[in-house]
């Protein structure tokens, strides 16, 4: 189940980009508290290897988006994350 919410927490990373607005200022620190919090546990280091990878990608396509766009990616983003969090007992 994790594996899977991981994954689509990926999927949606890869939709979305990096931006200097406030929401996704918010997004990137809550997946980079994910990746703190999921660090800690073995079992997940290779999706979190995978994951820190994905993101420096993601960054690189919203710079390219316009602010609008940016925050719609990034609201997505946090959803998931928020989902992702709850699943498997962070925060």
């Amino acid at each position: 189940m994790k594996k899977i919410l991981l994954a689509a927490l990926l999927t949606s990373l890869s939709a979305s980009s990096f931006a200097e607005t406030e929401l996704c200022k918010q997004y990137f620190a809550e997946t980079d508290t994910f990746i703190k919090e999921a660090s800690k546990h073995e079992e997940a280091k290779a999706q979190v290897d995978m994951l820190k990878t994905q993101l420096v990608e993601t960054k690189k396509q919203l710079e390219a988006l316009a602010p609008a766009q940016q925050d719609a990616g990034c609201q997505q983003g946090l959803a998931a994350m928020k989902q992702l969090n709850a699943a498997i007992g962070i925060k």
